[in-house]
């Protein structure tokens, strides 16, 4: 986040882009609930941050859904992805690390049912596995986790000597530029 950016210079308008950019599908009372503010002071800072374009609100079942501007809306309203799919992914993203068991639970779905629709949204590179606990969960991928993911594996090929520490340097800094 470009901490010069006019638009950021708000304390809350920073507070509310830094959550969303954490929490992708983010909605707009659970914004409100956990950066403590009102209602009508939330209202405005979401439409001046979707006015210059640091956020992008998806309507979708009576709730709006936040995610940051540089997640394209082709991303989240791909045309491809059948109802039953985006049902899966919506829950995905509300909950990061949600089960196969408690997508069933949740959905209301046979696990099968999921099962196809987890195998295409990991297709189209909307979702990865990830550990949760004894158990593999799913979460969406953002390009924040992908960054993340980028230093981890990065710190491991670093601490194995697979890369000397000249490289791993120019590899971080790379990272840290492009995202």
């Amino acid at each position: 986040m470009n901490e010069d950016d006019p638009v950021l210079d708000h304390r809350s308008r920073k507070r509310v882009v830094t959550l969303i950019r954490s929490r992708p599908g983010v909605t707009f009372s659970e914004i409100q609930g956990i950066c403590d503010i009102n209602e009508s002071t939330l209202r405005y800072h979401v439409r001046y941050l979707i006015k210059h374009q640091k956020v992008s609100e998806v309507k979708s079942g009576g709730l709006r859904y936040y995610y940051p501007y540089s997640m394209t809306n082709d991303t989240i309203d791909d045309p491809s992805l059948l109802l039953g799919e985006r049902e899966v992914l919506d829950v995905i993203i509300d909950n990061p690390g949600v089960t196969l068991q408690e997508l069933s639970d949740i959905t209301r779905k046979q696990k099968k049912i999921i099962s196809k629709a987890l195998k295409k949204l990991r297709a189209h590179q909307y979702i990865w596995k990830v550990r949760s606990g004894r158990e593999w969960g799913y979460e969406y991928i953002t390009e924040l986790k992908v960054r993340d993911e980028m230093k981890r594996i990065l710190v491991d090929r670093f601490i194995n000597g697979d890369i000397d520490n000249d490289r791993f340097l120019i590899l971080l800094k790379g990272i840290d530029e492009e995202y």
